[in-house]
């Protein structure tokens, strides 16, 4: 289930929404240029009521374990979500270069040994 996108840009940049039933903001991505390789590939940005942009989350950049393709693991957070919310972002299905969709599944409870 598609719970949004994100899409390059031109210049670099992404663009994107999270759509959930609560939640539908959209944001722009700005990659962070950091040689640590452990360090986010993009920093995310949304715009407050006021038109302020803020930070809301990173993503970073993964590859897939056939090795062809990369997806991105994305974390939001702000006071007004109820807790953070974790998304992956894998290639769109329809093949469209540099578009990907957003999914997001609730984490499993861990079973007692």
């Amino acid at each position: 289930m598609s719970n949004g996108y994100l899409k390059f840009n031109g210049n670099g940049t992404i663009e994107g929404r999270v759509i959930t039933r609560q939640i539908d903001f959209t944001f722009l991505g700005k990659p962070t240029n950091s040689t640590n390789e452990k360090a986010p590939a993009l920093e995310l940005f949304a715009k407050s009521r006021s038109g302020a942009e803020f930070k809301i989350g990173v993503a970073y950049e993964k590859e897939m374990k056939d090795g062809k393709d990369k997806f991105f693991s994305m974390s939001f957070d702000d006071p007004a979500l109820d807790a953070p919310l974790y998304v992956t972002a894998f290639p769109s299905k329809d093949g469209e270069v540099g578009v990907y969709e957003i999914v997001w599944q609730r984490p499993r409870k861990k079973e007692a040994a």
